[in-house]
């Protein structure tokens, strides 16, 4: 948690007790059903290994419950991240809740 990129932005990890795996985030109430594009500005630290630069995206429940819906390799670094779009589908009546996490 001592990293410098928690103070800036989310600092994704394995699962830990001690740290935050992923990044949960919802949609508004008011937004109505659609398509949309999920944009995020990514970026793997030069010290982790090339097989774990993967992210996965999908819905979060309201229970916590998370389901994969796609994965996407990360292939910028912290210092010159890559703008990843991921197309959204959305339902108000399916939940407003998503997440990413690594691979």
């Amino acid at each position: 948690m001592e990293h410098p990129a928690t103070k800036t932005g989310a600092f994704l990890t394995v699962e830990d007790v001690f740290v935050n795996p992923y990044h949960p985030f919802r949609i508004p109430g008011d937004w109505p059903a659609g398509d949309y594009v999920v944009r995020v500005r990514v970026g793997a630290n030069v010290n982790t290994a090339k097989e774990r630069n993967f992210i996965e995206f999908g819905p979060q429940h309201d229970s916590g419950v998370r389901a994969v819906a796609s994965s996407h390799q990360v292939t910028g670094t912290m210092n010159n991240p890559q703008v990843l779009e991921i197309p959204l589908k959305f339902s108000p009546a399916k939940g407003h809740g998503f997440f990413l996490q690594e691979k």
